[in-house]
């Protein structure tokens, strides 16, 4: 969860859309409830040099819509990703001092429930960390990539940072990441 500041200068959590579209052809930006005229609104922010987040427009959770009925009427949802296996890899391993180790999520959204365990060790640990499960089902792959990067790895780790479907370990400064595993378990499509 972080916070950014929206085209108009608002400030949002990347949790929730700044904007979403409605049909008709317009954005409701939900900090100042204000609809917007989508083709002229697209028109100004190329005139003023400016173009919209990954996250900035989207469908806010259904229990934000529910609870602000005014905006259920028109929210266009877009066609739905069909469900597909996730899995979870390491796509870089780490080999030596100060060198990163990467995990790269791919798949999805989830067509199941997985159970994902990672299994993190810096050098100046004494034993690699406690593996941690979580359980997941219809999550994105980008989702789940936040999930897995939260999860309690070794403390030693100087950061874990995600950015889209990859999460990078950094070691502990003059470590190294003796132990970078993940298991993708699925128990069974559609569960």
């Amino acid at each position: 969860m972080g916070i950014k500041r929206d085209v108009l200068g608002f400030r949002y959590d990347e949790d929730l859309p700044a904007f979403c579209e409605l049909v008709g052809g317009w954005y409701y930006h939900l900090r100042t409830k204000r609809r917007f005229n989508k083709d002229e609104f697209d028109a100004k922010l190329v005139v003023d040099g400016k173009a919209f987040a990954v996250d900035e427009v989207g469908v806010p959770p259904l229990d934000y819509i529910l609870a602000h009925e005014y905006i259920l009427w028109g929210v266009v949802v877009p066609e739905s990703t069909p469900a597909a296996p996730i899995d979870a890899t390491v796509t870089k391993v780490p080999s030596g001092a100060d060198d990163t180790g990467e995990i790269t999520v791919t798949g999805g959204p989830s067509d199941g429930v997985y159970q994902i365990t990672v299994t993190t060790q810096d050098s100046t640990s004494g034993a690699a960390s406690k593996p941690v499960t979580y359980a997941l089902t219809g999550e994105e792959t980008d989702a789940v990539a936040k999930r897995v990067g939260a999860m309690a790895h070794d403390p030693n780790l100087s950061d874990v940072v995600v950015v889209g479907d990859i999460i990078t370990f950094t070691p502990s400064a003059g470590g190294s990441i003796d132990v970078l595993e993940v298991v993708v378990v699925s128990s069974g499509a559609g569960s």
